[in-house]
């Protein structure tokens, strides 16, 4: 089948575009590139809004719009950094960050102790996500452990920077005090049954790849380097209080495979699917339902492309709001998904000739 062409291009930058997010009302674009910078398109007429640098001295990876406010987001990068900008805040067209989290996943050095080599340096943002519930609040994840953050962003002032307070989470994963919740998520007590599958020790710490929060904003889903995904309540990031024994438990899958940071989780509007990519190309969706297993993905998308498997890795994913799904590979295609009943009868009973204008996918 012949892909559709793009309808607009839109380069705001100079480098790798690492993260995309659409505003609230759909008119801007807000982009996270390898140029140390991100920028707010207007996707009407495709100029740039607004481009935001001279904070971060390193890739920036991920951003994030605030839900409560159209002109307030947050970036993340690969120096550690997490900033807050603020559209209305500029001095002749030059923004900077109104508050800034410096470090945000740096390990607490315990006194007497000397950092060894860049082991404790710059550990890369991987997911930012806003609480739903606390407009204060924002969640972070790093590429280097397990380890979920949540932050208060109130400060005595404005202009304040939040910095990590050096504490440590003890082995019975008690809070720590402001600017946020830390909790060590315990999937990290459990690598020895996945190790084998990722050959490593069980002892070494697991990065997040992405995090995704359910429309209630009660529940935190968090996809990590041992290939499964994780859930906690956002209010204490402890595991949610069960409605059965399967609530707690991991999401996963025997051909479930995390191999990058570049993996992405999404959760559709109605709060009932959660889609993620994979490092095997396939697309994974599971049912939320209490009742729905976790060790088995409820759906599997993947793709034929004139009947032939791609083994490309899936990346992002992302639901539309009447329920499409969107879904991006290494081989270079966008595909968008639909729950068609008819259209899928006719590609598995007429392969030979639907797949010449489909891709489609088992379910």
């Amino acid at each position: 089948m012949d892909a559709e062409p793009p309808r607009k291009t839109l380069q705001p930058h100079s480098g790798a575009v690492f993260d995309v997010r659409w505003s609230k009302d759909d008119s801007r674009l807000l982009a996270a590139s390898g140029d140390v910078s991100c920028s707010v398109i207007d996707v009407e007429t495709g100029e740039t809004f607004a481009t935001l640098s001279g904070a971060h001295i390193s890739s920036v990876k991920q951003v994030q719009w605030n839900p409560y406010t159209s002109n307030v987001f947050a970036s993340g990068s690969r120096d550690g950094s997490v900033h807050i900008w603020d559209l209305r805040v500029s001095s002749d067209g030059i923004y900077k960050p109104v508050q800034s989290i410096v470090q945000a996943h740096r390990e607490p050095q315990k006194k007497g102790t000397r950092t060894k080599g860049t082991g404790n340096g710059a550990r890369s943002i991987t997911s930012i996500i806003y609480s739903l519930q606390r407009d204060e609040v924002i969640y972070t994840s790093s590429s280097v452990n397990g380890i979920i953050k949540m932050w208060d962003l109130r400060g005595p002032t404005k202009r304040a920077a939040l910095q990590c307070e050096e504490a440590s989470v003890d082995s019975t994963m008690q809070e720590i005090a402001r600017p946020g919740l830390t909790r060590q998520p315990s999937f990290l007590d459990t690598l020895a049954a996945s190790a084998s599958n990722n050959n490593t020790s069980p002892k070494r710490a697991r990065g997040i790849c992405s995090m995704a929060l359910d429309p209630t904003g009660s529940t935190i889903y968090a996809v990590a380097a041992d290939s499964r995904i994780h859930r906690y309540s956002a209010l204490t990031l402890a595991p949610p209080t069960p409605l059965s024994s399967a609530m707690v438990e991991p999401l996963t899958d025997p051909r479930f495979r995390v191999s990058s940071f570049y993996i992405r989780t999404s959760i559709s509007p109605c709060g009932q699917w959660l889609a993620s990519g994979s490092s095997g190309g396939q697309v994974f969706l599971w049912s939320l339902d209490s009742a729905s297993p976790c060790d088995k993905a409820t759906t599997v998308l993947d793709a034929k492309w004139n009947g032939e498997g791609d083994v490309q890795e899936s990346g992002a994913v992302d639901w539309a709001s009447d329920g499409m799904l969107a879904s991006c590979s290494d081989d270079r295609t966008v595909r968008v998904w639909r729950s068609d009943l008819d259209r899928a009868m006719k590609c598995r009973d007429e392969d030979a000739t639907a797949g010449a204008d489909w891709a489609w996918a088992e379910m």
